[in-house]
């Protein structure tokens, strides 16, 4: 299929804004993540996180302090903790406002990589990131078609770095366990077991599923249900 001009107008904006970070031209803000380095452009930056917004701020007015200088220098952040793959993925959103995954980037990480990523976006305050990433995990975690052992390296992450009330991940792993009847595999019963947070979704779904049953009894109809049993 022949690309639109808009589309083509729009993949040129894209690759203009990802070369204008990559390249570092006009840059005044510098990002450091491991052994790597991005020169990055505060308007754009405080423009899209107001996490980096604060940064700024707080640097400026460090900077009055100083009155000796003339002019507000180059201001760096530097991120100790986090994974500099994911640290570029986020940067090339805030530019760009596109999360790309290429079929070559669909291996058996990738769920987990969408997790890690997910986690960075909410933690730095990017409003919208968050809702595209979850839209690609969606994705992957329907079209990947996850064995057990991944499902529960997953889920573990998924509960692990997501606050209970962010109910983003979770659910969508909540929803999957119960349609693709993963939750009759022991090894995904004793993830369920061990993890408080899953332990009780998956409590409500089961309660919710008797609820169903016992609507539809009375009423006369037949359900397609199943029932788990979980072994000790």
């Amino acid at each position: 299929m022949a690309m639109g001009t808009s589309d083509a107008t729009l993949l040129e904006d894209n690759n203009r804004m990802t070369n204008l970070l990559r390249g570092g031209k006009y840059s005044d803000f510098t990002v450091r993540c491991g052994d790597r380095v991005w020169k990055a452009h505060r308007a754009i930056l405080c423009a899209r996180s107001k996490y980096f917004e604060t940064f700024c701020e707080s640097s400026a007015e460090a900077h009055k302090l100083n009155q000796d200088a003339q002019e507000v220098p180059q201001i760096t952040i530097t991120f100790e903790e986090e994974d500099p793959d994911l640290i570029e993925q986020m940067l090339l959103y805030l530019y760009t406002s596109q999360y790309s995954t290429s079929t070559s980037q669909l291996d058996q990480d990738s769920l987990a990589r969408h997790v890690r990523l997910y986690a960075v976006a909410n933690k730095y305050d990017l409003p919208l990131f968050p809702k595209v990433v979850k839209h690609a995990f969606a994705q992957d975690l329907g079209a990947k078609g996850a064995s057990a052992k991944e499902l529960v390296k997953v889920t573990r992450l998924v509960y692990t770095t997501t606050p209970d009330a962010d109910r983003g991940l979770r659910d969508l792993i909540q929803v999957h366990l119960w349609q693709s009847s993963m939750l009759s595999n022991k090894d995904v019963q004793k993830c369920v077991l061990e993890v408080d947070g899953l332990r009780v979704d998956v409590l409500k779904m089961l309660f919710a599923s008797i609820h169903t049953l016992d609507s539809l009894k009375k009423s006369g109809r037949k359900s397609g249900g199943s029932c788990i049993l979980f072994e000790a």
